[in-house]
Order: C-alpha cells, then sequence, then structure tokens
C-alpha cells in the first residue's frame, strides 16, 4: 500500500492506494497554522485500518507554489521512510487538485522512487 500526502497552504489531501487502485481518500480544507498533518495522517490511517508498518510507500506530493507546506509534509514522509524502512516517491504536480483519485493514484504508481528509503537523506 502507498499512503500519498500532498499540503498547501489551504488544505491536506491523503490517499491511500494500492497498486494504482483507490483504497481511501480525503481532502481536509483547513489552514496551515491550523492543523496538525502528522495527527491529520495518524486518523486518515486508523480511519483506513491501516499502520505504518503496513505501507510499502510514501509519495509526496509536490507543489512548487507551497514550500512550507511541502516541507512538513516531506519531514513526515522522511522520518516515517527513515524509522519503518518505507521507500518514497515524489509527484510534482501544479496543484492539489490537478489529478481525480484514480488519476493520482496511477501517477504514484508509475512514479519512479527516490531512492531505496530516505535514510540516507536525513
Amino acid at each position: 500500500m502507498t499512503l500519498v500526502i500532498g499540503a498547501n497552504t489551504e488544505q491536506v489531501r491523503l490517499l491511500l492506494t494500492d497498486v494504482g487502485k483507490v483504497i481511501l481518500s480525503v481532502c481536509i480544507k483547513a489552514l496551515a497554522r491550523q492543523r496538525n498533518e502528522r495527527e491529520i495522517t495518524r486518523q486518515f490511517l486508523e480511519a483506513a485500518g491501516v499502520d505504518w508498518r503496513d505501507l510499502e510507500c510514501i509519495a509526496v506530493l509536490r507543489i512548487p507554489s507551497s514550500r512550507t507546506s511541502v516541507r512538513v509534509v516531506e519531514t513526515i514522509a522522511r522520518v516515517a521512510s527513515w524509522y519503518e524502512g518505507i521507500s518514497a516517491k515524489q509527484v510534482t504536480c501544479s496543484t492539489l487538485d490537478v489529478f481525480d483519485d484514480q488519476e493520482l493514484a496511477e501517477a504514484v504508481f508509475s512514479a519512479p522512487a527516490l531512492k531505496e528509503n530516505l535514510k540516507d537523506a536525513i
């Protein structure tokens, strides 16, 4: 399973996918200063009945116009990748909603891995 996480100043988007098939998706509209991405991600995984150890990959949506929010979700991905040994991917897109859920799942499935995991990048 792959966790896809992206954020900008106005929202957080999470998608759980398995081999290009959407399992669960949510977009939470909340300003960056009023949210906790780590807690949102934990609750999302809990709602899906998934533990970090169940993930094979974490994909970060890189949005050029949102530097700080992207750094926050990248940090979550780096720590999980390092701690759990999960591989990581990055999908660059212009906005969080440029792909519908299925298109995003397919884009992430076909995206190359950044590294085997992000352990070496820390």
